[in-house]
């Protein structure tokens, strides 16, 4: 699940490219890709030629899946950064983080702890990963069943323990005992508090608002060029 924009470039190919060379080992593996975007053009080309060089169907692109859970069932394998991984994670699936460096790692635990400094995003890699590297993780993972079952059963319960609605309450209750246990602000905090919040907050926003519409308006930059800027 992906949007295909300009942002997501390396990541995607990278995924396509593992999926033709599976292809290429005769291994019967289908690449779904959920999402669309601006580029969707562009990607469905390179399916194309992937699916016509193997004579069937290795890369799918779905466009926009509301109905994702079915999706998700029907996956054997997750591949995906934020919120794509937490999904594949919570379902049960091994998930594969691939960022625009390629594969940044499954996770496992000898991994997670890099991944989820790196917001699950993949950005702990910097050098660029051959699509042959992920290839290679999902062949492994796919031929051992056991494997297969350590990952899946890891990834929920990592996700569950960290990331479901009970550990995230217990976090903010632990936010609102050490508010209300800490003095009240003076007036002097007060104030500084309150134009700190409008110089960082609007007039940051206000300031950006601008910049973006006299790109667009004297340059012709669409929002995805502005931000890949950025």
């Amino acid at each position: 699940m992906c949007r295909l924009d300009t942002s997501k470039v390396n990541s995607i190919y990278n995924a396509m490219d593992a999926a033709a060379i599976l292809a290429g080992r005769s291994t019967e593996v289908t690449l779904a890709i959920a999402g669309t975007g601006t580029e969707r053009d562009m990607f469905e080309k390179y399916a194309e030629g992937i699916n016509t060089r193997y004579g069937r169907e290795v890369v799918k692109l779905l466009g926009s899946v509301k109905r994702t859970p079915e999706l998700l069932a029907w996956s054997d394998i997750v591949i995906g950064i934020g919120r794509s991984a937490f999904e594949g994670m919570a379902t049960s699936k091994p998930t594969c983080i691939v960022g625009e460096n390629g594969l940044a790692g499954v996770v496992r635990s000898d991994t997670v702890k890099v991944l989820q400094y790196h917001n699950f995003a993949g950005r702990n890699i910097d050098t660029p990963q051959d699509p042959s590297v992920l290839a290679g993780t999902i062949e492994e993972i796919m031929g051992d069943r056991d494997l297969y079952d350590r990952l899946a059963a890891y990834a929920r319960k990592y996700i569950i323990e960290n990331y479901g609605y009970r550990a995230g309450a217990e976090r903010l209750e632990k936010i609102y005992e050490e508010l209300l246990a800490a003095p009240p602000l003076t007036v002097g905090q007060k104030r500084k508090a309150v134009v700190s919040s409008f110089l960082n907050g609007y007039c940051r926003s206000l300031y950006r608002n601008i910049k973006w519409k006299i790109k667009q308006v004297l340059f012709g930059k669409t929002g995805d060029e502005i931000q890949d800027e950025e």
